[in-house]
């Protein structure tokens, strides 16, 4: 014996070669051909789990988009955000960052919607850059802002979009449940 006891499943008797029986735990009565899980088969099942767990952590979809929505027009000045301190998003961590934007600190004040979002035009123009290496080498400055998801739990909670014209906003950068995080600290809601 290898040193780990022998356990016995309820209802279990001796087992000839070649067919083992266990209880299904269902039905409650012995089943032919179930097999007993063992030490080994539960520390394979977890290290298949965990490195599956791992290789879903290390990927990253990127957060640049280029999307068009179509939007209504909307002027509201007593719905705002308001940050605190400027905020720059990048699409990956800064030392492999391609692109990135920046969004000024101020009061951005609602000035469409559409029936997944909340546009709230920034008070300076959005910054959007390309990065070599974690350090700006080109961009340009748009008229735009944060566009705020109207549900509480979305795949999409805020993006960051440039304005195409009074009709139409397109998200640039994507942002997740990060951003969020930072409500009351880095910028506050004031609906």
């Amino acid at each position: 014996m290898s040193g780990v006891s022998e356990q016995r499943w309820p209802n279990e008797g001796l087992v000839p070669a070649g067919k083992p029986r266990g209880t299904c735990p269902v039905l409650g009565r012995v089943v032919e051909g179930a097999r007993r899980v063992t030490v080994f088969t539960r520390i394979l099942l977890v290290a298949a789990l965990a490195a599956g767990s791992v290789s879903c952590a290390l990927i990253r979809l990127d957060p640049v988009t280029a999307e068009e929505f179509n939007v209504v027009p909307i002027y509201d000045p007593s719905r705002t955000v308001t940050f605190l301190e400027p905020m720059v998003f990048l699409n990956a961590p800064q030392y492999r960052a391609t692109k990135g934007v920046r969004l000024p600190n101020g009061t951005y004040v609602l000035e469409a919607e559409n029936e997944d979002f909340l546009y709230f035009r920034s008070p300076a123009p959005v910054e959007m850059r390309v990065l070599e290496k974690g350090v700006p080498v080109d961009g340009r400055d748009f008229d735009g802002g944060l566009a705020l998801s109207k549900v509480f739990v979305a795949q999409v909670p805020a993006a960051v979009y440039v304005t195409i014209d009074q009709h139409r906003k397109m998200h640039v950068m994507k942002m997740g449940s990060e951003f969020l995080r930072l409500e009351g600290r880095v910028w506050e809601k004031n609906f």
